[in-house]
């Protein structure tokens, strides 16, 4: 199947170009900049679908060919409580209930969280584990104790969708797209200026600009020399 061969981790950000979809985003919410696609988290595979979340919550399901960009993110692991786990020590009375040791948890990746009206950060995980998803769905899972300082910190709209009761957020996860189109658009500028002047040294420079990200003191050196200067994004 397309979606488990395009090899996604949960947090990355995926343009979706489905105009069914966008129009059921938009619908009762404010509609932002409809004229751009928007970016949605991805979450995990579905059937032949890929199942994706907007920052502030929303969640649909989209065909792996309705994706025209993909941004790379960093996924949230923490060691989380199997849902089988947590049902068997809650048979155990309160009082006979040891503190849940190293065996008690497992790797999972954070798809998205929610803060309760005490600003407590509730993860939704997925085990890396694919055997310890035992509904088939997101597990509101309790965290090792060690993780949930660090999962505090992390659990940002501009990391993962995060609902709450007191804010809406933002409809596109988009963050940082416009400084690189425009780094983007000096790239290729300069790319035209040095291949229409012969600078064959310049050329190969910018030509590996997408490996490895040039600074902007660097593309302001790069010839021909221009009556103007590029500024810093």
């Amino acid at each position: 199947m397309i979606a488990q061969h395009l090899g996604l981790r949960p947090l990355d950000r995926l343009q979706i170009n489905d105009t069914k979809e966008m129009a059921e985003m938009y619908f009762g919410i404010r509609a932002g900049r409809p004229e751009e696609l928007p970016f949605f988290y991805f979450q995990r595979v579905v059937n032949d679908r890929l199942e994706v979340m907007a920052p502030g919550g929303y969640k649909t399901v989209v065909h792996p060919t309705d994706v025209c960009d993909i941004i790379p993110g960093k996924p949230v692991i923490v060691r989380a409580m199997p849902q089988p786990v947590f049902l068997d020590r809650l048979k155990i009375a309160a009082h006979d209930r040891a503190a849940p040791g190293e065996e008690c948890y497992a790797d999972a990746y954070v798809l998205h969280a929610n803060k309760n009206r005490w600003n407590q950060v509730e993860p939704y995980v997925w085990f890396i584990d694919e055997r310890l998803n035992a509904t088939g769905r997101p597990w509101l899972a309790p965290v090792h104790p060690d993780d949930r300082a660090r999962l505090i910190k992390v659990a940002r709209r501009t990391n993962m969708p995060v609902t709450s009761t007191t804010s809406k957020g933002n409809h596109s996860a988009d963050q940082g797209q416009s400084q690189e189109m425009h780094y983007n658009t000096l790239v290729v500028r300069k790319l035209i200026d040095a291949s229409v002047s012969g600078n064959d040294a310049a050329v190969s420079q910018l030509a590996e600009a997408g490996v490895k990200k040039l600074t902007m003191a660097t593309l302001n050196r790069l010839a021909p020399p221009k009556f103007w200067q590029y500024q810093e994004v």
